[in-house]
């Protein structure tokens, strides 16, 4: 028994080799879902969950909701205005086979913005301090959503359950790594394999005043809050590229030839930010990013149509929850 146990994890161990090799390698923008029974995400249609959408929509219209659109043409600088997120498909509302639930990383969004937002215009957060508005907040939160469904389909992943599993057998992790990167060096590094929702290898600033580390990032309400947080920081950088002209970094126009390249701008908001989290900045460097032919480009957009996210302008943000932080 011990031996067929054996056996099994350390083909689990080889099966995350390959995905992870796989992962790094051309993509194939194959559909996310072809079965007639499902909708585009691979979440099952559901007449109920339709009637509820409809229901909300229509009081979101009563009571003057905005959509993400419409409020970034408000002055809502000193404001902090409560999100309210709606899936629209049942890829969000469903737990995997863990126990991990999507909702909780979507309500760690919503619930957390005042905190995180708090967080980084303080000293604490050292170099990374930055002054986020309202509707930079917002736009990064809509971004964590599309990024949590392109990096593991909410949880369900096969990449996610490998790396779940692996990541509670220690050694076994770390002899995954070694055969994908073909050297035992790199083994031994703490930063072995990415962990959470959206495949977060490094912690970022705000995970100190959370407690957040590696371990826990499997917590789907952590790794939301974490996932903001190396977007902010990213945000950050991708500020000073826009502002400083002297920083050669270019990006195709989209539908253009890969020899038409151009400066970035503020417009790139989302393209430059996900090529970032994807690991994919040295193409936006280069000038050959495409992101109008970039499966990973494109399932980001898949997930974040499948959600609808509505500002609710007379509230507070404190009224979306109580935070983990006051516990």
């Amino acid at each position: 028994m011990t031996k067929t146990v054996s056996l099994a994890l350390i083909s689990l161990s080889f099966l995350f080799a390959g995905l992870s090799a796989q992962a790094e390698g051309v993509e194939l923008c194959k559909p996310l879902s072809t079965s007639e029974h499902k909708d585009e995400i691979g979440g099952v249609f559901s007449k109920s969950l339709d009637q509820y959408i409809k229901a909300l929509d229509s009081a979101a219209a009563e009571e003057n909701w905005l959509s993400l659109a419409e409020s970034s043409g408000q002055n809502l600088e000193n404001k902090c205005t409560r999100i309210a997120v709606i899936p629209t498909s049942t890829k969000f509302l469903s737990k995997n086979i863990f126990g991990h639930e999507p909702t909780e990383f979507l309500k760690s969004l919503v619930i957390e913005k005042k905190y995180i937002i708090k967080f980084y215009k303080s000293e604490a957060a050292e170099d990374q301090k930055i002054s986020i508005s309202d509707n930079e907040y917002n736009r990064l939160a809509f971004l964590a959503a599309g990024i949590m469904g392109a990096e593991s389909s909410g949880g369900k992943s096969l990449m996610y359950f490998a790396e779940y599993v692996l990541s509670k057998l220690g050694f076994l992790e770390r002899l995954a790594v070694c055969i994908n990167k073909r050297t035992w060096a790199k083994c031994t590094t703490k930063h072995i394999t990415s962990r959470g929702m959206t495949q977060i290898k490094k912690v970022p600033f705000v995970g100190e005043i959370y407690g957040i580390n590696r371990n826990n990032l499997s917590d789907p309400y952590l790794s939301g809050v974490a996932t903001m947080g190396f977007l902010i920081e990213t945000y950050k950088w991708y500020l000073g590229v826009v502002n400083n002209e002297k920083r050669f970094y270019m990006a195709p126009v989209v539908g253009a030839q890969r020899t038409e390249r151009r400066q970035i701008r503020s417009e790139d908001f989302d393209v430059f930010l996900t090529y970032m989290y994807r690991g994919d900045i040295r193409e936006i460097y280069d000038g050959t990013a495409t992101p109008n032919k970039s499966c990973y480009y494109k399932r980001v957009q898949k997930y974040q149509e499948h959600l609808r996210f509505y500002i609710v302008p007379d509230q507070d943000c404190s009224e979306a929850g109580k935070s983990i932080l006051d516990t």
